[in-house]
């Protein structure tokens, strides 16, 4: 027979001596007055950092390969054209006033797709640092958000805290031992008869 029901737990006041396993002991269960709180609440999982996207910072690169591809030829082209008319004037196949109108539109068209190729350049890296900022909006907003989370996550584990002691501080049940009782008489008592 056992000694202590289950879900058993001492309630002898101070100075009581503990329950011991080989005696029997009989009493009366209380009514719990603050129900079992349950398991301690979860605490919140961080969600996933927000990233820039790989694949769209890959996309801006090799669109923006594709976009200044003709002005890359252009400014080639301008150059060939320069280094050309510089040649033709060095080695006196063209006279000086060729030479100089040719290095001049060869000068011209190299600044002028040099500038554009800078100028697509800028934008891409400005595509990128908005995005950029707007990657770390997200993020703030996700710590912010999963700070109030844990505050509150903290806020119920003091509450179930509370509950927890206030439950395992109450009453369960009362026992006292039958050592005066044959085991017979205990059994008798136990089951009623």
């Amino acid at each position: 027979m056992s000694a202590a029901p289950a879900g058993f737990r001492s309630a002898a006041p101070l100075g009581r001596a503990p329950v011991r396993s080989d005696r029997v002991y009989v009493g009366w269960q209380y009514a719990p007055l603050h129900p079992d709180p349950g398991p301690v609440p979860r605490r919140p999982a961080p969600p996933g950092a927000e990233q820039i996207n790989p694949g769209w910072l890959d996309a801006q690169h090799r669109e923006e390969a594709r976009l200044s591809r003709p002005l890359k030829a252009a400014c080639g082209a301008s150059l060939a054209l320069f280094g050309l008319a510089l040649a033709l004037g060095v080695t006196g196949l063209l006279n000086v006033s060729l030479t100089t109108l040719g290095m001049a539109a060869g000068l011209a068209g190299a600044v002028a797709s040099g500038r554009g190729i800078r100028r697509g350049a800028a934008d891409l890296r400005a595509r990128i640092a908005v995005e950029q900022q707007r990657v770390a909006k997200i993020r703030s907003v996700q710590q912010s958000r999963l700070a109030a989370r844990q505050e509150q996550h903290a806020q119920q584990v003091q509450s179930w805290q509370a509950r927890r002691e206030a439950f395992d501080r109450q009453l369960q049940w009362y026992a006292f031992a039958m050592t005066a009782m044959t085991g017979m008489a205990a059994r008798a008592v136990l089951l009623g008869v």
